[in-house]
């Protein structure tokens, strides 16, 4: 059977010597109860130290390359499975060892008596010998925790099986290792804390867009414009975990190109402007947006909603709606009130609508979350702006011991301007 020497065990830092007594009662390292607990490589020249790997190949149940290296001993005692989950070796760290990735982990040892597992597979395809495996003597931690106990093999006989409280540090337990080697592809992927949120937020965004393009098809509403609307978002966000994660696939170098074109179609259409004498500039841009904002919140808070944060897209903007409902009609944030007087003539007020379930006290209103309101914004802004999207929808326990409704909106840019001009027709 081939063996491997590499790699060390420490604690805080300090490398631990590998026992050559490895029962109970030898000279095996034992756990303070605090220290950090660590496999990696042995410090230069020290071979005396250096764990002896067993190579098992055949374990494709266990190992995703075939191949799995365990400890020839335990090497650690007076620690308890807890400390060792703690440690992360219950789901398994990664390390590298020689500048190679692997997995080190508890063993899979059997969750009951006779389970298949990773131990006595190990045992089938080599030798119960105490010489090759040092199991007499000194029970280890197994992967599997049943309530609040965990598996444990080894002491009087190789197959031996028993369990141990998992918060129990005691001289007869100990850590016995394993390590999965990992190709490249399979190495855990490292971001940074901002880059994960994003991530998280992206996926988040995604799953939630498609849940209710679901619905929409489930129910039998959903339109052509849903299916631009759903896939061409999740196109974006698709394209968008591609660079997050470093992933270069088709559809994000597509997603890419499709940009690079409207960049060079802008370009050119900038040029032709400037050739009109009628060039847009960014100013007269962002005058357009802040226009459409004004109407979006004239319109809002004239259908009686307090507040919605405006975040910003290329062909228009995503409205996240607060709770709250105003309970008299008047603007809030708008700052034209022209244009809130103007819709208040034309659209419905919501807190004083019988077809809206509506909680009032004196100080504010909420949209109870039922099915009629969930039904009744979905036909307030497809009926004004045809091409918007309800991203999802916001519940949570309110003061009544009942739940509150919101919604996260996307209003297409080209929907505002048609719907102002419907306003000026009228």
């Amino acid at each position: 059977m081939e063996q491997v020497k590499m790699g060390a065990l420490y604690l805080d830092g300090v490398a631990q010597s590998n026992p050559q007594n490895p029962v109970w009662d030898g000279d095996i390292p034992r756990y303070s109860g605090n220290a950090e607990i660590v496999i990696a490589d042995a410090p230069e020249g020290n071979t005396d130290i250096q764990i002896t790997w067993n190579v098992i190949k055949g374990m494709g149940k266990w190992s995703r390359t075939g191949t799995l290296l365990i400890a020839d001993r335990v090497l650690l005692t007076n620690v308890s499975g807890d400390d060792l989950a703690t440690a992360g070796f219950a789901e398994g760290v990664t390390v590298r060892l020689k500048g190679r990735p692997y997995r080190c982990h508890l063993l899979s040892a059997g969750g009951e008596y006779d389970a298949p597992n990773a131990w006595d597979d190990a045992l089938d395809r080599t030798t119960e010998d105490d010489e090759i495996w040092h199991w007499w003597g000194i029970f280890f931690w197994g992967a599997k925790e049943v309530a609040s106990y965990r598996v444990t093999r080894g002491y009087s006989a190789a197959r031996y099986w028993y369990y141990g409280s998992s918060g129990y540090r005691g001289m007869y337990y100990g850590f016995r290792p394993a390590l999965e080697p990992l190709e490249a592809d399979n190495m855990p992927l490292e971001f940074e804390a901002d880059t994960k949120d994003e991530i998280l937020k992206t996926i988040r965004n995604a799953r939630s867009s498609l849940q209710f393009f679901a619905e929409l098809v489930q129910k039998g509403y959903a339109k052509e414009s849903d299916v631009r609307t759903h896939l061409g978002l999740l196109e974006y966000q698709v394209s968008d975990l591609s660079k997050l994660t470093g992933y270069d696939g088709a559809l994000a170098e597509e997603v890419e190109n499709r940009h690079a074109e409207i960049r060079r179609l802008n370009g050119r259409i900038r040029e032709l402007e400037e050739q009109k004498g009628d060039k847009v500039t960014a100013v007269a841009t962002s005058a357009a947006i802040r226009k459409f904002e004004n109407i979006f919140r004239a319109w809002y808070e004239s259908c009686g909603f307090h507040y919605a944060s405006i975040e910003y897209g290329s062909y228009g903007f995503i409205a996240d709606f607060g709770m709250d409902l105003n309970a008299v009609r008047e603007p809030h944030l708008s700052r034209h009130d022209s244009l809130f007087e103007s819709f208040a003539q034309r659209t419905l007020f919501i807190p004083d609508s019988k077809e809206w379930d509506v909680i009032k006290d004196s100080f504010h209103h909420e949209l109870s979350d039922t099915d009629r309101n969930r039904t009744n914004l979905k036909n307030l802004f497809s009926e004004t702006f045809p091409e918007s999207c309800i991203h999802q929808f916001h519940s949570r326990r309110n003061d009544f011991e009942s739940f509150s409704l919101a919604a996260k909106v996307f209003v297409p840019f080209e929907d505002i301007e048609k719907f102002m001009g419907k306003e000026e027709t009228v």
